[in-house]
């Protein structure tokens, strides 16, 4: 039907690529963005060593003995809990808060 329209107009339709996830430029972007992390994580191996301390594999903050990250979702339940029906002027935001729900 498509060609017969085409014809009966003598005109010619062209599409271009409809998913942008297959063009060659998003290709090559990807694999740039790949070889970066790949990079990046071989100079900050989080997983090299035998130190299973919670650290930041970008600044190589490591959390000190207090931080117990199976409280995590607890603990910021808790502070929003807090926050909720509260004015903005009484929300204080705070790392010294996250200690008063340990």
């Amino acid at each position: 039907m498509n060609n017969a329209m085409q014809e009966c107009c003598t005109t010619d339709f062209k599409t271009s690529e409809q998913h942008k996830e297959v063009g060659k430029s998003r290709l090559v972007r990807d694999e740039k963005d790949a070889t970066s992390l790949y990079a990046f994580l071989q100079e900050r191996n989080p997983f090299g060593d035998s130190d299973t301390s919670l650290r930041n594999i970008e600044t190589g903050v490591t959390a000190d003995c207090k931080v117990n990250v199976d409280d995590a979702k607890k603990i910021g339940n808790s502070i929003l809990n807090d926050m909720t029906n509260s004015s903005i002027n009484r929300v204080l935001i705070q790392t010294v808060a996250t200690s008063n729900y340990s």
